[in-house]
C-alpha cells in the first residue's frame, strides 16, 4: 500500500472536507495543518503496522471506537 493512501490518510482527508462544508468555510491554515497531520500519520502508521501485530491494532481501534461512543452517549446526556 502507498503511504500516502493509508486509511488515516484518507480519514484525516475526508475530515478537512466535511469541516469546509459545513457551515462556516475552513481556513487555509486549517486545511494545511490537518493535511500536514494527515501526511504523518499516514508514515507513522505505515512503520507502526509492520512491527505491531494487527489483532493488537485491531483491539487497540476498538477501544478507541468504544472510547469515542462512551465520550458521545455523555456529551449528549450532559448537553441535551
Amino acid at each position: 500500500m502507498h503511504l500516502l493512501t493509508s486509511r488515516k490518510s484518507y480519514d484525516l482527508n475526508s475530515d478537512v472536507a466535511a469541516a469546509a462544508r459545513q457551515g462556516s468555510q475552513a481556513s487555509f491554515g486549517t486545511t494545511v495543518s490537518l493535511a500536514v497531520a494527515s501526511a504523518t500519520l499516514a508514515v507513522i502508521g505505515a512503520f507502526v503496522s509492520r512491527r505491531v501485530p494487527g489483532w493488537l491494532l485491531s483491539a487497540a481501534f476498538a477501544s478507541l471506537m468504544v472510547l469515542v461512543a462512551i465520550h458521545t452517549v455523555i456529551h449528549a446526556i450532559l448537553t441535551g
